[in-house]
């Protein structure tokens, strides 16, 4: 009598088990995995951010942090379940040089990273998507 009881909550644990990796699997079928296109051709990206590299001013790496926190709109992922996509975490934004940084974004539910290119002008910081990712 007692195997019975211990065969039931072994089988209840596996299925538990079962419907967790069904569930997660049904959450991650649900994740964006389109990017929103930039209506510019390449041409006039590329010429966009180099009209801007001519003008460029030096920027210092906290403002660089500062600009990709209040832009979270450069972010070329739909938010799933009601999330928001943004840059939340200062700690997960690197400044490589003074040309590139790499930063990861989240909604609360999906996650990935993107490579930016800026250039600091006058009138604010220029980015420039160079390539951005879900992650797995």
């Amino acid at each position: 009598m007692r195997t019975t009881g211990f065969l039931l909550v072994v089988i209840n644990v596996l299925l538990a088990i079962i419907l967790a990796i069904v569930l997660f699997g049904l959450i991650r079928i649900d994740t964006p995995t389109r990017t929103v296109e930039d209506p510019r051709p390449p041409s006039e990206k590329r010429e966009m951010i180099e009209s801007a590299r001519r003008e460029s001013v030096p920027v210092a790496e906290n403002e660089v942090v500062a600009g990709l926190l209040a832009n979270p709109e450069i972010i070329p992922f739909d938010p799933v379940l009601g999330g928001t996509m943004g840059f939340y975490d200062p700690g997960n934004i690197t400044v490589l040089n003074d040309r590139w940084v790499y930063a990861v974004f989240e909604d609360g539910h999906v996650a990935g990273s993107m490579l930016i290119e800026y250039v600091g002008t006058a009138d604010g910081i220029v980015w420039s998507v160079i390539d951005a990712a879900l992650d797995e």
